[in-house]
C-alpha cells in the first residue's frame, strides 16, 4: 500500500495562492500519492491558537509537510523544535516538516530567489554573469530576510528600506556579520522612495505583499 502525503501552505491571505496547483502536479511527477490543501490562518494574535494547533498536527502525523507564507515565516519560530542553518541564519521558516517526533523549519526561499535571479540574468545581462553589485531591497519580513542572506552571501551591498525602519534595522543587524554588511535607512519607506529613485541600484527588489492579492494592482514604489 503506497503512502498518502497530507501537505499544505499556512499563510494569510491564501485565495490568490497556486500552491495547490504547483505542490499536486510536483506530487504526480514524482509518482507520490497525496493532496496538498490552504490552510489560512490571520496575522497574530488572532490566529495564535490556530497557528499552534496546526503544528501539533504535523507534530502528532496527521499531516506531513507544511509551507509557510506572510504573514507566519517569523510567527512559527516558536513552535518548532529544530532550525536548518539556512532558517537559523535568516530568522525565517517557510517550510515545516517533522523529524521523528521533531517539529523542523527549514527556509528554501534564500536558495530559491538566488537561483531565479542567477536565470534571469543569463537572460537579460549580456555576459550572463551576475556580478556582485548594489541592491535595494523593500520589505523587513520573512521573505526580506531570505533576499538581504542570499545576496550577502554573494557578496552584494545590500539597502534594507521598509514602512517599519526599525524592522528594517533589526534584519540589518541579524545578518551584520557579512562582508558587506547590509544597511537599514532610518525614513520610512514612502518618504525615502524619491530621494532613492536616482541613485545607482543594479537590482531593486519588492519582499512586500504590495503586488501579490489583494493588492495586485500597487507598489511600493512610487510612479
Amino acid at each position: 500500500m503506497s503512502r498518502f502525503f497530507r501537505l499544505g501552505l499556512t499563510g494569510w491571505p491564501l485565495a490568490h495562492s497556486l500552491s495547490p496547483r504547483l505542490h499536486q502536479a510536483a506530487l504526480q511527477a514524482c509518482a507520490l500519492d497525496g493532496e496538498y490543501r490552504l490552510y489560512p490562518i490571520p496575522p497574530l494574535p488572532a490566529g495564535q491558537a490556530a497557528l499552534a494547533h496546526l503544528l501539533d498536527r504535523l507534530r502528532q502525523g496527521e499531516l506531513d509537510g507544511l509551507n509557510v507564507t506572510i504573514p507566519h515565516k517569523r510567527s512559527v519560530l516558536p513552535l518548532v523544535d529544530f532550525l536548518t542553518p539556512a532558517a537559523l541564519a535568516t530568522g525565517a521558516v517557510n517550510t515545516l516538516f517533522r523529524s521523528g517526533e521533531q517539529i523542523v523549519g527549514e527556509n528554501t526561499d534564500a536558495a530559491g530567489f538566488w537561483s531565479d535571479l542567477e536565470d534571469q540574468a543569463s537572460k537579460l545581462i549580456p555576459s550572463g554573469l551576475l556580478h556582485p553589485g548594489k541592491a535595494l531591497v523593500l520589505g523587513a519580513g520573512g521573505a526580506a530576510r531570505a533576499v538581504v542572506y542570499a545576496l550577502c552571501l554573494h557578496g552584494w551591498q545590500v539597502t534594507l528600506l521598509s514602512r517599519r525602519p526599525a524592522q528594517a534595522q533589526q534584519v540589518a543587524e541579524d545578518l551584520a556579520r557579512f562582508t558587506p554588511a547590509p544597511i537599514a535607512l532610518a525614513q520610512p519607506l514612502d518618504e525615502a522612495a524619491t530621494q532613492l529613485a536616482g541613485l545607482p541600484f543594479d537590482l531593486l527588489v519588492n519582499t512586500t505583499p504590495l503586488g501579490m492579492q489583494p493588492h495586485a494592482a500597487d507598489s511600493p514604489w512610487l510612479e
